[in-house]
């Protein structure tokens, strides 16, 4: 992560487009959660060609490829492939160029997702996928991306494939009923002869132009259910900034506070019932899971929220996947705070600590860190900075880089918020923003 995967996607695009007579008729796949940062790097190079991002139902994607014939960028996601109709439509359309971003997704050779991939991908001139985790378990994880790329290089079936390089370590082992399949000693070999024909490998000590701290956006989309209650608590804001009258603020500035924290709450699938609140599926918990899953077997990593019901939402996705994990939190002991944070520091087991920017933001180092990922933020520009600051700070030349990913929800009231931090607004110019988006 964090090494221009992307970017030099669209830039190898843009280098095959110039060389065509036509523009490259492409089709990225990628994780839902990075969908619109394909989009925007598309856009950043001022291409001028038109990217369509695919979301909904199978009809609704359909429809928007035949509305939009001319449009010569498809971005969607790898469940996508799951859609019957869709497929059968993308089969159907000349595609030049795949793109499959985090490749090693279809690394079983009997997914139905991983077949269809192999398939469209005969039809198209050019292949490129983006991994930072080529061999997760096994070098048998090689198989699929390189039968992708260039299928001359496998055995057409993946069994065959499996007996020339691979032997079965417990064939002998009469009280083992399961195989283990290890690579053959001369494989290994060839095994890296695969790797150097078809990829480009980039570490991040090797990026010489990579900053220190490195910032990066993931947008998430409202479920449905929470955009619905998400649009009737923002009916208050337009109410509040449409009153002319600004004797008023003082009056009506604790409701606008109030109301900006149950917003960014909703953002959180977090919805307050006459009794009690309730927690709602929502977007960020499905790219957090997909984040930390990418992250965690090198790297260290904070989670930023400031809900108690958020947290208890980020502790689900860690037990979910298996993560051990620490938290700081308000209402804990001193010790008690103390050793969750040398837990987290000094033993390699525990990959996540799960902080509120409040109690953990202040005060303490959590260098261990290479990655904080901020789930949900407040208006408070100190809480931002300070919580920042606990893994970018002295001691932290441990690492190559600090990467900071924000998840924004897409349009709501976090892309305000976060916008006047990334700018160090005041809580003035935070009012005048909020005026000018809701007071129209």
């Amino acid at each position: 992560m964090g090494t221009g995967k992307t970017r030099t996607s669209v830039a190898c695009y843009q280098k095959k487009a110039e060389q065509e007579p036509r523009h490259l008729r492409t089709l990225i796949l990628s994780p839902k959660n990075v969908l619109e940062n394909w989009k925007r790097e598309f856009e950043q190079a001022k291409l001028g060609h038109k990217v369509m991002v695919l979301t909904g139902s199978g009809d609704s994607r359909v429809k928007q490829i035949k509305a939009n014939t001319k449009c010569n960028i498809i971005v969607t996601n790898h469940e996508a492939l799951g859609i019957v109709g869709l497929v059968s439509l993308l089969e159907k359309m000349p595609i030049d160029l795949i793109i499959v971003d985090e490749i090693h997704k279809f690394k079983n050779p009997n997914g139905v997702r991983t077949k269809i991939l192999h398939r469209l991908s005969k039809k198209a001139k050019y292949r490129v996928g983006l991994t930072g985790t080529l061999i997760l378990n096994s070098y048998a994880d090689l198989y699929s991306p390189i039968k992708f790329l260039d299928p001359n290089l496998v055995a057409a079936n993946f069994y065959a494939w499996q007996k020339q390089h691979f032997f079965n370590a417990n064939a002998e082992k009469s009280w083992l009923n399961f195989p283990d399949y290890q690579p053959k000693p001369d494989s290994l070999v060839h095994f890296n002869k695969l790797i150097e024909a078809t990829g480009l490998q980039v570490d991040k000590a090797k990026v010489l132009d990579l900053p220190p701290l490195v910032k990066t956006i993931i947008y998430v989309d409202l479920h449905e259910q929470v955009a619905k209650h998400y649009r009737e608590m923002e009916k208050g804001f337009v109410t509040i900034f449409q009153d002319k009258d600004d004797k008023k603020d003082l009056v009506v500035a604790e409701l606008v506070v109030t109301q900006l924290l149950r917003l960014t709450q909703i953002t959180s699938g977090i919805l307050k019932g006459e009794e009690e609140e309730t927690v709602v599926e929502n977007c960020k918990n499905e790219a957090l899971m997909e984040l930390l899953e990418n992250i965690t077997p090198k790297h260290k990593v904070i989670i930023w929220a400031h809900q108690r019901k958020a947290i208890e939402q980020i502790e689900k996705v860690c037990k979910a996947i298996h993560l051990k994990y620490c938290k700081v939190v308000g209402g804990q002991s001193v010790p008690g705070r103390q050793d969750q944070i040398d837990k987290f520091n000094n033993e390699p087991p525990y990959a996540v600590m799960i902080a509120n920017q409040a109690a953990g933001g202040v005060g303490i180092g959590l260098q261990a860190a290479s990655y904080m990922i901020y789930y949900s933020k407040t208006f408070n520009l100190e809480h931002d900075l300070q919580s920042e600051a606990r893994a970018y700070r002295g001691g932290s030349e441990i690492h190559e880089s600090i990467t900071r990913i924000d998840l924004l929800t897409r349009g709501t009231i976090e892309e305000v918020i976060h916008q006047a931090l990334e700018d160090k607004a005041s809580m003035a110019d935070l009012k005048a923003r909020l005026k000018e988006k809701y007071g129209k």
